[in-house]
């Protein structure tokens, strides 16, 4: 929680994890001319593993870059249709470990007598590797050739817009501190 300071940078480990949270399916790439999917998910739970490097705007704001590993677990359902017919059905994926790559800025100002308010706005990416017995056909993974699907192959771009808002107070070299994000 601590700021870098004005001019500053700094350099850290660290890692989140993440439970039971709503996605929103975007795009599904690589369908035929005539087909049509829709899809739910819901993240079962995620974990980032980063390092970063974050500069002092000011004493109270920070911008940061992270660079680490990210790994989920995500169930969900689909429709599928095309000309011939229509399906429904349900998913439930786990990625390889990935590479994950973020950006974000920080702010923590002092009000009175060591409380402190702040927030944190970041986005982060990754495309990882699917596995799982949906992945090959839910995810479109189709051969180079065309020959059918390749269940080695199937990907996805995962991006995480987070912002947090916390509040805490400092107690001599600690800050204990609560927030919602």
């Amino acid at each position: 929680i601590e700021n870098t300071g004005k001019g500053k940078f700094a350099i850290g480990a660290g890692g989140e994890y993440m439970a039971d949270k709503n996605l929103e399916v975007t795009s599904i790439v690589n369908l035929s001319p005539g087909e049509t999917v829709s899809a739910k998910a819901r993240m079962n739970w995620a974990y980032n593993l980063m390092t970063g490097i974050s500069y002092g705007l000011t004493d109270d704001l920070d911008v940061y870059a992270k660079l680490g590993t990210t790994n989920f677990k995500v169930k969900g359902s689909y429709n599928w249709s095309d000309a011939t017919g229509y399906e429904v059905g349900n998913f439930n994926i786990k990625s390889k470990t990935a590479f994950a790559y973020g950006i974000g800025i920080k702010d923590k100002t002092e009000i009175k007598n060591g409380w402190f308010v702040g927030g944190d706005a970041q986005y982060l990416r990754s495309e990882p590797t699917l596995t799982g017995s949906d992945a090959w056909s839910d995810f479109g993974a189709w051969a180079p050739d065309g020959s059918g699907v390749d269940s080695g192959k199937a990907k996805i771009t995962v991006q995480l817009w987070q912002v947090d808002v916390f509040v805490g107070k400092k107690i001599n070299e600690f800050s204990p501190y609560s927030g919602v994000g």
